[in-house]
């Protein structure tokens, strides 16, 4: 049971990590694009900042963080948790991970609270371009919502006393 789930967030967490890699692709070209038209044409590409800002950002950073959490590729400094004894260490991996999903689910209730408000206000920016402004949020809301998901996943498998998937062993 609990490696169907892990499969199946794993596959989604694959899918959300597949949009953050196209946002930052997105975000590299169209900074490009925008940096070759102001210096060779004297003319940038008309909304380049308010399409990187509001969304590509956000999308990069929040559609990745679960699969990151995944593989176990956060920066963590591990000196002092090493210097710990097991038992008290397995403690503060537990209470660390039921925290921090406490708090993404937070962001991702408020936010997606915001994504459906911006939505059906029919919210847009009032910039160069005229662009919505609930994708953004609505980012935010998803990238948490698998954060969180993958976290009390992963306090599962520690309770249960299984190997937590993608946890790289403790020297």
């Amino acid at each position: 049971m609990l490696n169907s789930l892990d499969r199946g967030l794993d596959w989604f967490e694959r899918v959300l990590y597949l949009g953050a890699a196209a946002a930052l692709a997105l975000m590299m070209v169209s900074i490009s694009a925008d940096a070759l038209g102001r210096y060779l044409f004297t003319q940038p590409v008309r909304g380049v900042y308010e399409l990187n800002e509001l969304y590509l950002l956000t999308a990069t950073v929040y559609l990745s963080i679960a699969r990151a959490q995944r593989l176990d590729e956060h920066i963590a400094v591990h000196a002092i948790f090493l210097a710990m004894p097991r038992p008290v260490r397995r403690v503060v991996r537990v209470t660390g991970r039921v925290l921090s999903a406490a708090l993404f689910a937070a962001i991702a209730y408020k936010t997606g609270g915001m994504a459906l408000q911006q939505f059906e206000m029919g919210n847009a920016t009032s910039g160069a371009v005229t662009l919505p402004t609930w994708i953004g949020w609505f980012f935010v809301a998803v990238g948490s919502g698998a954060m969180t998901l993958r976290l009390l996943l992963q306090v599962v498998f520690e309770v249960c006393g299984r190997d937590v998937p993608g946890d790289r062993p403790e020297h």
